[in-house]
């Protein structure tokens, strides 16, 4: 039988939960009361021989036997044997009870595919649910004890209604000998195909999803004779059983209140007569032990085993109501009280209604995220694997975010990005001061071919729709360390966006171009391009390998 509390544990308050620790039925207290009692018992009569019965050389030896076995008996690793045999035990007991077996599934195939209504199609749908429990009632008889109790021959299983004298004589008749599960599986295959050839199943198609149905219910049944055929390791259980009870043996001995003047730590201990700490490691192990035992066969008779009558019985009455009684059974059509409305909600009661509710939304949806209006690429920095040296592959570039309206001020959101991704860029920058070649040539670059970096240009951005203005770009330093005169300790900002051209963007002629490819460092200042209206102006800090293409007016034009 199976053990409800669900009541009492639904809501977590004090008394709900105290109320769980009273109940008897199925409780730690009726498992372990025995076990404790002998315990508890032999305990006593070891204390007083102690001390009323034994000579001081006994008592000796009697001490010595004690602390002995009260220092070794921790060597038994027993909170790692039984963590681990549960474990094992209860994954085996759920998956006992998810193929139990229920008929609601294969009841309403056969009720939606074999159609008919006259006393021949009744009678094929209600044979095919009573052969499903009758195999699910076979089985239950070979591997449930209270099962076998109520159908101990297959004459009780006949006069109980699951099977005829007749099918009984046909199943006899099958000269085999090991176990006849298949037999009314085969009976209602043949059921089936019967009515697909009589029309009463509608196509092959709804046949073979009928069939698939009722053979994943076979299925289901048939694990659990595979579940009690092999078992969890004899060895295992043996283990565990023999180590706790082993443990706590050792204990009537290992616990007791030594009265002698050596000098033996277990003589400091206090005499309270009653072993209040010993009880309640017992009832931890041995409650924890016999969780296992109760779980090793769930289709037996504790208190906790599951009801396989119930679901026998159960799965005959649903499974014939669904086909026969309740079958091609539908109410008249009619408006919901909801139509029409698209907030629907179903009224609550007062008490119900007091509960607040907490629906599915996401952590972050009330989340009110700043708009900066730039957005910039990951650079992730890495290093090279012979040099040592950091790199940050690519160039560091902004774009606008269309549609935000105007950008106020831009260093102050840049400056808010991680302190890592900005000092991973300001020690790249620094090293590239090692690298060999004068950077001259980049800061004496002619001050028309570079954007203009004083503080009131810094204040310029916005941007406006293709064609339709100009589009001013500041120089921000992303890293927050005061800047160096040198070109190579600024980090520069760049801006992709879609502007009109204008005649003030800055246009690098060939030898410039030629003389900054030649640059070994590879360092670039900044640059501006600005093509037609479906390319991108670019203002990069740090170029790759440069390269050109020709502009509709002739002239060369270079993109870092």
């Amino acid at each position: 039988m199976t053990v409800n509390y669900s009541l009492d544990a639904s809501s977590s308050t004090f008394l709900g939960t105290q109320r769980l620790l009273f109940r008897w039925k199925g409780s730690l207290w009726k498992s372990t009361s025995a076990e404790l009692l002998l315990w508890l018992l032999a305990y006593y009569a070891l204390s007083m021989s102690y001390r009323l019965a034994m000579n001081p050389s006994q008592k000796r030896v009697f001490a010595d036997l004690a602390v002995f076995f009260n220092t070794y008996s921790e060597f038994i690793p027993l909170t790692f044997m039984l963590g681990f045999y549960v474990s094992t035990v209860y994954n085996r007991w759920r998956e006992i009870f998810d193929h139990i077996g229920w008929i609601d599934t294969p009841a309403l195939m056969i009720a939606n595919f074999v159609r008919g209504t006259d006393e021949r199609s009744r009678m094929i749908r209600r044979s095919c649910v009573r052969y499903l429990v009758l195999l699910q009632a076979m089985v239950f008889r070979d591997v449930s004890t209270p099962v076998k109790k109520r159908f101990p021959t297959m004459q009780h299983v006949v006069t109980a209604g699951l099977l005829t004298q007749n099918e009984k004589a046909v199943m006899d008749s099958v000269d085999s000998q090991y176990a006849k599960y298949w037999v009314p599986m085969q009976w209602t295959f043949s059921l089936l195909k019967m009515a697909r050839d009589e029309q009463r199943i509608e196509s092959d198609h709804v046949y073979i999803d009928l069939v698939d149905s009722i053979k994943g219910y076979r299925s289901t049944i048939a694990s659990l004779t595979l579940y009690d055929w092999v078992n969890v390791p004899l060895v295992y259980t043996q283990v565990v059983t023999l180590a706790v009870r082993s443990y706590f043996l050792l204990a009537l001995l290992g616990r007791q209140f030594l009265v002698t003047d050596r000098d033996i730590s277990k003589a400091r201990t206090m005499d309270i007569y009653v072993p209040v700490m010993t009880i309640l490691q017992f009832l931890c192990y041995f409650g924890w032990l016999k969780v296992a035992e109760a779980l090793l066969n769930p289709l037996g008779e504790d208190d906790d085993d599951f009801e396989v009558n119930y679901i026998l019985d159960r799965n005959l009455q649903v499974g014939l109501l669904i086909v026969d009684d309740a079958f091609d059974q539908k109410p008249q059509l009619e408006k919901d009280i909801f139509w029409g409305d698209t907030t629907a909600e179903p009224f609550y009661t007062a008490d119900s209604a007091r509960r607040a509710s907490h629906p599915n939304v996401g952590s972050c949806a009330e989340y009110a995220a700043k708009n900066d209006g730039v957005m910039i690429r990951q650079r992730r920095p890495t290093v090279h694997l012979t040099s040592g040296e950091l790199a940050i592959d690519g160039g560091i570039e902004a774009v606008p975010v269309l549609g935000s309206g105007r950008v106020e001020d831009v260093e102050p959101s840049i400056r808010r990005l991680s302190s890592a991704f900005s000092d991973s860029i300001f020690r790249r920058l620094q090293g590239l001061t090692s690298r060999k070649g004068s950077l001259a040539s980049i800061s004496s670059l002619d001050a028309s071919e570079t954007r203009a970096s004083t503080p009131a240009a810094q204040q310029k951005f916005m941007h406006s729709s293709p064609g339709t203005g100009r589009c001013e770009i500041p120089i921000c330093p992303l890293a927050t360390k005061p800047a160096s005169s040198s070109a190579n300790q600024r980090a520069h900002l760049s801006f992709r966006g879609r502007v009109a051209p204008t005649a003030d963007l800055p246009v690098i002629s060939e030898e410039r171009a030629e003389k900054l490819k030649s640059d070994d460092s590879n360092l670039l200042d900044m640059t501006t391009l600005a093509q037609n209206n479906d390319t991108d102006a670019v203002v990069k800090g740090r170029g790759q390998k440069s390269y050109s293409d020709n502009d509709e007016d002739g002239k060369t034009h270079w993109r870092m």
